[in-house]
């Protein structure tokens, strides 16, 4: 079964992937806490750096996801939107 999407609700959107990125970067933000402290004089940040990261990539993650899901929405219109095919599962 072939299906279009044409339309993507962006501050939806922009929800889920800001949540998926705050967690994304908090396993560099503890590499980076350990790296701190076996290597001190080789440190790239510092600790509210690396506490503020995980924060970045969420409000950068909203920002740039809504953008896109906005720019989607508008290409959309005028070529019939992503395309894709499912099928129907027994007993669902």
């Amino acid at each position: 079964m072939r299906r279009q999407i044409t339309h993507i609700a962006p501050l939806q959107m922009a929800k889920v992937f800001a949540l998926l990125y705050f967690v994304i970067s908090l396993p560099f933000c503890v590499l980076g806490f350990v790296s701190m402290q076996f290597l001190p004089q080789a440190s790239f940040a510092t600790p509210m750096v690396l506490i503020g990261m995980p924060f970045l990539y969420a409000i950068f993650g909203f920002v740039f996801t809504c953008l896109a899901a906005y720019l989607d929405n508008f290409v959309a219109k005028y070529t019939g939107g992503i395309e894709y095919t499912s099928i129907d599962l027994p007993g669902a």
